[in-house]
């Protein structure tokens, strides 16, 4: 998606391939690597839309096995008993908090390997943050995510392992537990004492 905008130095691998590569399918990349930004970002179409709008561009014709992955989708973003009586809807008419749960039930929908997530709950209230905290504990154990936060506290709860970066590097990695109270780079001590950041 930042195909001439991002600079990248070295490899990111998925399956064998770098997914920098010049040569690299970035739509079939796509399909395995879920992604949902920091702000909501649903479509300008209908609930329903949202959710099945990839999975049909991907050759997914038949209604009612379009029908069960916009459930399961939905439901997988703990967003089904919300919206399944108006998923003609637009999207843009949801709550912040739903929005977001309905840009991973988005990612979902292709059944990806992968969910990236870049700093999911920034941009929402507290209530709104506990949902889709839920909603990815629910999901860890279908799912590798990788989450994107600035929040300690969030990366203690909802990870099993934690890296730290600084200035563009991998300072540390670790289970989190460890690395929140034996963390073995000063740098890393710093941040999490509060000293910077």
């Amino acid at each position: 998606m930042n195909d001439g905008i991002a600079t990248v130095h070295g490899e990111i691998m998925y399956r064998d391939t770098d997914v920098n590569a010049a040569s690299a399918n970035v739509y079939r990349v796509r399909t395995h690597i879920g992604m949902v930004f920091q702000r909501p970002n649903p479509f300008a179409r209908s609930i329903r839309d949202n959710v099945t709008l990839a999975l049909r561009e991907h050759g997914m014709r038949d209604r009612q096995l379009l029908a069960e992955r916009l459930e399961q989708s939905l439901r997988g973003a703990a967003l089904w008993d919300e919206v399944k009586d108006v998923l003609d809807r637009s999207a843009l008419e949801l709550s912040g908090g739903q929005q977001q749960r309905l840009c991973i039930a988005r990612a979902l929908a292709l059944r990806p390997d992968v969910l990236l997530l870049d700093e999911p709950a920034s941009a929402l209230d507290p209530i709104a943050t506990l949902q889709i905290e839920s909603t990815l504990q629910e999901l860890r154990d279908q799912y590798t995510i990788i989450i994107v936060t600035h929040n300690m506290e969030q990366a203690r709860r909802l990870s099993d392992n934690t890296a730290f970066f600084h200035q563009g590097h991998v300072r540390e990695y670790a289970r989190t537990a460890d690395l929140f109270t034996t963390p073995r780079v000063g740098v890393t001590s710093d941040y999490i004492e509060g000293k910077f950041g």
